[in-house]
């Protein structure tokens, strides 16, 4: 059985050297890192390794540069000033792939976020992602597993379980779960969720979405617009899904796989969501190195993965986890993870749909700008490539970039930009030598190209 001790008496144990596996999301152990933080002068090259990470995150401090190590594989609100100034270590990553690179780094502690035992085992609450993957591999390496253990901490259904037996120190603690607010949906955004809810969700479809009011959008249109039978298997679960289950849209009745209950590996949101998913049979957590599996995602009906992204190019490349060369945002993620399970083949012989959805514009500095560019700019990292068959949705249409060629793709994305931008951005492709005929081939043909699905003035 393991042994309750304090915070401060946890932190002891951990070494100068030792590579730390820290839960992320809403688990993060903010109990057990501030402990850890306060030790920070007496210690020397720990290396803490997470995913974004919701609330404290006093290890990065930055008077605490020699004692920590910071490696971030998602980049939250907490982390971003000490990655964009060299202070910690950003990793991209697809989703799938982080826990096989939590082995890799050969984690010698795991601090833990989890339930009260329940027949042997503690959960691992509103993020499995990587955590079993760890656990595994510091047992393997002689290392230490210690848990803060917390009464509010919702119980999930699923695979997210630790058995007691792994769990060598126990911290107990009484704190809130940390999550996040629905953000306001404007009228861009609703007009995207329209658009996607209308023409490319379907009754029966498997969504997917990522965090923000885009997805969310598609998601409470697709329930006023009447679909039914929705299935959910997705590497994140927000209050929109809640809310969709509880409406009757979403039944996970035509699912292949995990028929009749949503699969995530994480969950943010509200205590109002926390208190739905706590001993929810009908949602049930899975680790990430799952739910993201290209395999896993296309063994159901019509997926619908709803991703969105801070820019797009005018061929296709969507950008996605920074604002400016070298300044970072967020991450990867599971963005093309879920771009091409959705792409491949499922049941009934078709493919599903892969959505980048994202408004028109952005304001910075008090002026206008558009997100969909001309070429994207020089030392930003790609995260969906313009070979992935992406559909991408801004409040003026929508354009499939299957089968489009690069001239077809400018005039198309150029045609769902903001109306203030379409001419220049036209222009602009003109003038990139090596694409001109193309340009000029396309601008031959009558009307837009098929990929445009919907224009709207």
């Amino acid at each position: 059985m393991p042994k309750t001790v304090t915070a401060e008496q946890a932190a002891s144990l951990i070494e100068s050297g030792d590579v730390v596996f820290v839960h992320s999301n809403g688990a993060n152990p903010e109990a057990l890192l501030d402990a850890l933080a306060e030790r920070g002068e007496e210690l020397r090259d720990v290396e803490i390794i997470h995913l974004l990470t919701l609330g404290r995150a006093p290890h990065l401090d930055p008077r605490l540069s020699e004692a920590f190590i910071h490696r971030a594989y998602f980049i939250g609100a907490n982390a971003r000033d000490a990655v964009n100034s060299g202070r910690a270590f950003y990793h991209p990553v697809h989703l799938s792939n982080y826990g096989k690179c939590v082995v890799a780094r050969r984690p010698t502690v795991a601090l833990l976020h989890v339930t009260p035992p329940r027949k042997g085992c503690y959960g691992l609450g509103v993020s499995v992602e990587a955590a079993p993957e760890a656990i595994d591999a510091v047992k393997a390496n002689g290392g230490l597993v210690i848990a803060q253990v917390n009464p509010r901490m919702p119980f999930v259904h699923g695979r997210g379980f630790v058995e007691e037996h792994l769990v060598d120190y126990v911290v107990e603690a009484d704190d809130p779960i940390a999550g996040v607010e629905p953000e306001p949906i404007n009228p861009q955004q609703r007009r995207i969720g329209e658009l996607i809810a209308e023409h490319l969700i379907e009754d029966g479809s498997t969504l997917q979405i990522g965090i923000g009011a885009v997805p969310d959008a598609a998601v409470a249109c697709a329930v006023e617009f009447g679909r039914k039978d929705l299935g959910v298997h997705t590497e994140l679960y927000t209050d929109a899904l809640m809310h969709a289950t509880r409406a009757g849209a979403v039944t996970n009745q035509r699912k292949v796989i995990n028929n009749d209950y949503a699969v995530s590996g994480i969950f943010i949101g509200t205590r109002e969501l926390y208190d739905w998913i706590d001993d929810n049979p009908r949602v049930q957590g899975r680790a990430s190195a799952y739910t993201n599996d290209v395999r896993n995602i296309s063994a159901n009906p019509d997926v619908v993965a709803i991703n969105s992204a801070i820019g797009v190019d005018l061929n296709g490349s969507v950008f996605a986890d920074s604002l400016a060369p070298n300044r970072m945002y967020s991450g990867y993620g599971g963005q093309c993870d879920f771009m091409r399970g959705a792409a491949f083949t499922g049941p009934g012989g078709r493919p599903g749909k892969g959505i980048i959805a994202l408004e028109s514009t952005y304001v910075k500095s008090s002026e206008l700008r558009s997100k969909i560019v001309g070429l994207h700019p020089a030392g930003m990292n790609i995260t969906v490539t313009a070979a992935d068959p992406a559909y991408i949705v801004t409040e003026y249409g929508i354009v499939h970039l299957a089968g489009l060629a690069i001239g077809e793709r400018i005039r198309a994305l150029a045609a769902i930009a903001y109306p203030a931008f379409r001419d220049e951005l036209l222009r602009e492709a003109e003038s990139i030598g090596g694409v001109t005929q193309y340009v000029r081939a396309a601008a031959r043909e009558r009307g837009l190209p098929d990929g445009v699905l919907v224009q709207v003035e």
